[in-house]
């Protein structure tokens, strides 16, 4: 039943609502965050006027707008692989990132997901350098849900060597059956897999996979935002790995994997694998430890071929601690070869000094590690007005329901 609200009711509201928005207005920085992690009760304020956004505050004095997100497909193949068999079933996008949000100039990438008594559960990036989860069993006496938030790991080291330029053959980008719908915005539809490793790395921190590639994925895509045209990324696939030793990994007789070695497997696993070779680019998530054997066993954080999206070379290879989303950053460099994108300091970017610390530096040090350098944003630029790139101008339609029009939109949506 519609109860009338008083006056001094309506005053109280008005006065709670101008609140909160202009402290959602006063965001906090994320280098305000100097500790490693601590321990927080975040409380979720309803919007009645938009249900596409909430207020988040984490704790006093640190509060955030969020609005919805998407980076599913509106239908997503999931998968879990052994060498036996491969289960596989189409869900619902729209359905699984009913709880995804985002702020873009935090670079926030969170699950909201409500519980009981109005409160909620939060997980996933909060910013560039800490992530937040909830600890199930631990309430306050108002039976809030207490949070950690914890810093994301930074690796020290080569993020990756210039790898050879991928073959862009025509037939690669549009030899493949697919009947694909026009689209205002470059989008790469992407397949991820989760290697071994990865996969049990989730598993024993009680995480469910698809949830943690949707806002690591999703963290990832807003980075590709700053670019113009801007680039959104669209999971269209997302696959478990059961067993170990599998077709698409190749391990040293030290037990790490081999990176090229690893990477030549991936592409002819993509090129048997009809999912993966409709996709626009294919990821490889793993937690072991990466080497390049050809650079006397050098430590690396991932592996991917230049120019190589759209094309037979469309695999990379990244390493992430899994559960600590460590590997985002490298996801995001690594993507940025397959667009053409040379290390800053060398190529294509050689008037960018590689110093300067932004993503495409070598080394997973910079000071501007959430930005692309001036080269990067040109290097990408061009490279989308090239043939090879017609690929990220269209939709495949397989993924498109006429019956899911909210999960498209955000895709189609030029900022």
């Amino acid at each position: 039943f519609c109860s009338e609200t008083s006056g001094y009711q309506q005053y109280i509201m008005f006065i709670t609502h101008v609140y909160f928005w202009s402290v959602a207005m006063a965001m906090w920085n994320p280098d305000q965050f100097t500790v490693e992690s601590f321990a927080a009760h975040p409380v979720v304020y309803e919007l009645k006027e938009n249900d596409q956004m909430k207020i988040v505050t984490i704790e006093p004095g640190r509060t955030m707008e969020l609005k919805r997100a998407s980076i599913l497909a509106p239908l997503i193949l999931l998968r879990d692989y052994t060498n036996d068999r491969t289960a596989e079933r189409y869900v619902n996008g729209a359905f699984y990132e009913r709880h995804l949000y985002e702020n873009a100039s935090l670079k926030a990438s969170l699950l909201v997901k409500p519980q009981r008594r109005g409160h909620y559960h939060i997980v996933g990036l909060i910013n560039s350098t800490h992530y937040i989860k909830p600890l199930r069993n631990q309430m306050d006496f108002m039976g809030r849900t207490r949070h950690v938030i914890l810093e994301i790991p930074s690796s020290t080291g080569h993020i990756c060597h210039n790898t050879i330029n991928a073959r862009s053959l025509l037939g690669e980008i549009f030899g493949f059956p697919r009947v694909k719908k026009q689209s205002g915005a470059h989008i790469i539809e992407a397949s991820i897999i989760s290697d071994y490793s990865h996969t049990k790395s989730l598993e024993m921190n009680s995480l469910d996979p698809l949830e943690y590639v949707m806002t690591y994925m999703h963290r990832v895509s807003l980075d590709f935002h700053q670019l113009k045209p801007s680039i959104k990324i669209m999971l269209t696939g997302y696959q478990t790995t059961l067993e170990e030793n599998v077709e698409y990994v190749n391990f040293t007789s030290s037990g790490v994997l081999a990176a090229m070695e690893t990477v030549v497997k991936l592409k002819n696993y993509v090129a048997r694998t009809k999912s993966h070779r409709k996709a626009d680019l294919v990821v490889l998530i793993t937690a072991c430890t990466i080497v390049a054997t050809e650079l006397k066993n050098t430590v690396m954080l991932g592996i991917a071929c230049n120019n190589g999206i759209c094309t037979e070379d469309k695999g990379i290879l990244v390493k992430d601690a899994g559960a600590r989303n460590s590997g985002v950053r490298t996801t995001t460099h690594e993507m940025a070869h397959t667009l053409g994108a040379d290390h800053d300091g060398v190529g294509n970017s050689a008037s960018c000094a590689a110093d300067d610390g932004y993503i495409m530096t070598p080394i997973d040090a910079g000071k501007k590690r959430d930005e692309f350098s001036v080269c990067t944003k040109k290097v990408i630029a061009t490279h989308l007005r090239k043939r090879r790139a017609a690929c990220l101008r269209r939709l495949t339609s397989r993924h498109i329901s006429p019956l899911l029009p909210r999960a498209i939109a955000p895709f189609l949506e030029e900022k």
